[in-house]
């Protein structure tokens, strides 16, 4: 069972908070090997961005980890516009440091 990979939306897409946890309930106690995609832990929003290599929708769900609230949100310190895809801008976007100062996953 997975909650996402590099060509589906995101869950968090079209799922809040308490969906998502029963959603990961589910997922995790089922039979067999959960697969969880990397910022699914923490809640990464699927970004609605033009397709980057033809991949339709999938863009979105690749944009890079987010690590903490400094530039970029952690993941490069270079400009904004040299990365390859852009971070959450939200000003409540899931970083992993969030997550660890609530406990552990966000969810």
């Amino acid at each position: 069972m997975l909650t996402c990979n590099h060509d589906t939306i995101r869950p968090r897409y079209n799922l809040d908070e308490r969906e998502l946890k029963l959603a990961y309930a589910t997922i995790f106690t089922l039979p067999g090997v959960p697969f969880l995609y990397y910022g699914d832990e923490i809640g990464m929003r699927y970004l609605d961005l033009p397709t980057k290599e033809g991949g339709y929708f999938r863009t979105g769900s690749r944009s890079p980890m987010q690590w903490d609230d400094s530039k970029n949100l952690g993941f490069s310190s270079g400009k904004k516009e040299d990365l390859y895809l852009p971070v959450d801008e939200s000003e409540d976007a899931p970083t992993v440091a969030a997550s660890e100062a609530a406990g552990g996953c966000i969810l």
